[in-house]
């Protein structure tokens, strides 16, 4: 069975027709993606990417949590040095030092959870990555849908205007009659409407992309490659999602913490020597003492990190739970859309222009009707809107297959 892709797991112009611009998918059913170096366009999106202040933040975040594990490893005591000196008939004066002794070893149980602390941030920091890539490539599949969309419109507005000029001409030459000119220009009237609507839909995506990528001229290729074609082990990648090592991260850090308050009931002594002189006298002292947890015996501290152990044990347990279901259905959905794509697949816009042609054709002739034209032009755009949002819908249903199962820097890096 082809392995599902991971990622490193703890890591324009387009020479299609214009309508069919969308997004569409190139399958290379059964066969594995090859380990090349990133295509041009995937390498500058990454590179943008790696600039954006989420992705940077994530990045700040990690160097921080990586202070904060060094600094945990660090011993919790440190010396102390005391100096007494009496000015009487008889000068004294004493130089000590003491210093705690962590009998139990707490020093260790912080670098431990200092250390699943940095590992949870470091699985967060590619998670932010891995939905950033996603929320990009979501909006480039939808500014190529939209582009496609307003194109269609336009091209029904050509036709629409088209319409108008030869139906008036051939009213006036008593070919057709006035009904037949209303018909044309209440067409015309709902492809207005539409190219509009088509045109804010477009700006609005164009908006998106420009505050996601800051106007930055990145585009996505004709045909995006998926390598594999055989259904994953989904408990096998749940098990390596960021979200369940998070989940298990958190539950280990929760008996640490448990182990922490356990220890921290424990007290800790303080051994110190000194030496100095009492008038003529030397002097050498040694010197212990030890606190009494009599009024706080820490054990609600202990009680209470128990519970948070059972919740973030049961935690771990409903996001494996989730996330094998979440993963089996966003697989079987991506899989519908790439067999409808696959039975669509073809130069529709060639047989559409010569449908579109056979039914001027006998519009002209008198052996269709006005009203049955505009309603085969109906359908005809329909046609080619359901196409259009049919390979938008396999591309999106790919990007969010590769975002919950966390590919998307891995699947981009292989473009």
């Amino acid at each position: 069975m082809v392995k599902p892709l991971l990622s490193s797991r703890l890591q324009s112009k387009y020479p299609l027709s214009k309508v069919c611009r969308a997004v569409s998918i190139t399958l290379l059913l059964g066969t594995a993606v090859p380990a090349v170096q990133a295509a041009p366009w995937s390498d500058a999106l990454i590179q943008r990417l790696q600039t954006h202040p989420l992705w940077v933040q994530a990045d700040n975040h990690l160097e921080a949590a990586e202070a904060a594990h060094n600094a945990a490893a660090q011993p919790m005591y440190n010396p102390e040095l005391e100096m007494s000196y009496d000015d009487k008939t008889e000068r004294a004066y004493q130089v000590g030092i003491s210093q705690q002794w962590d009998r139990t070893n707490k020093s260790e149980l912080l670098a431990q959870i200092g250390d699943k602390n940095e590992q949870i941030t470091r699985l967060e920091q590619q998670q932010i990555r891995n939905d950033l890539i996603a929320t990009v490539l979501i909006n480039l599949i939808e500014q190529r849908r939209a582009d496609a969309l307003l194109v269609l419109a336009q091209e029904q507005l050509d036709i629409a205007q088209n319409l108008v000029t030869l139906t008036d001409k051939r009213q006036k030459a008593g070919d057709v009659g006035e009904l037949d000119l209303q018909l044309v220009r209440l067409a015309l009237t709902e492809s207005i409407q539409k190219r509009t609507e088509a045109q804010n839909e477009a700006h609005r995506v164009k908006s998106e992309r420009d505050t996601l990528l800051f106007d930055t001229n990145v585009s996505l290729p004709d045909q995006l490659f998926v390598g594999g074609n055989d259904t994953p082990d989904f408990k096998v990648l749940s098990q390596q999602l960021p979200e369940v090592l998070i989940a298990e991260a958190r539950s280990q850090n929760a008996l640490l913490n448990v182990r922490k308050a356990e220890r921290e009931s424990k007290a800790d002594p303080t051994f110190g020597v000194g030496f100095g002189q009492d008038g003529n006298d030397n002097v050498i002292s040694l010197s212990f003492s030890m606190p009494l947890n009599v009024r706080n015996t820490y054990t609600a501290e202990i009680d209470a990190a128990q519970s948070l152990s059972k919740a973030s044990d049961q935690a771990l347990q409903n996001s494996m739970v989730r996330n094998i279901s979440q993963l089996e259905n966003d697989w079987q959905i991506f899989k519908r859309y790439q067999r409808q794509l696959q039975v669509h697949q073809g130069d529709r816009r060639q047989d559409m222009a010569r449908l579109n042609d056979q039914l001027k054709k006998l519009w002209h002739l008198g052996d269709l009707t006005t009203t049955a034209y505009l309603q085969n032009l109906q359908q005809r755009n329909a046609a080619m809107s359901a196409e259009i949002e049919m390979e938008a819908q396999t591309s999106l249903s790919l990007v969010t297959w590769l975002k919950n199962s966390h590919q998307t820097l891995f699947w981009l890096q292989q473009q």
